[in-house]
């Protein structure tokens, strides 16, 4: 649904890690022109010369009405 979005809401429900890694869980829910949709996420981020990135991400669709 990533075409005709309008909002978005992301929400974050857990972060954790140590040392070089980390994670963050949560769930996010779309609005937009082809309907709503809900889901969760996770994201592996890893620290590089200081600085974090997203290693890794993965989304779920939970809801999806069109």
């Amino acid at each position: 649904m990533a075409d005709g979005v309008q909002t978005a809401q992301i929400i974050t429900e857990e972060v954790n890690g140590g040392g070089e890694w980390a994670f963050e869980r949560g769930s996010y829910h779309l609005d937009g022109t082809k309907g709503r949709e809900s889901g969760a996420y996770l994201q592996i981020w890893k620290k590089v010369d200081g600085v974090w990135l997203i290693h890794n991400d993965c989304f779920n669709v939970i809801k999806n009405a069109c």
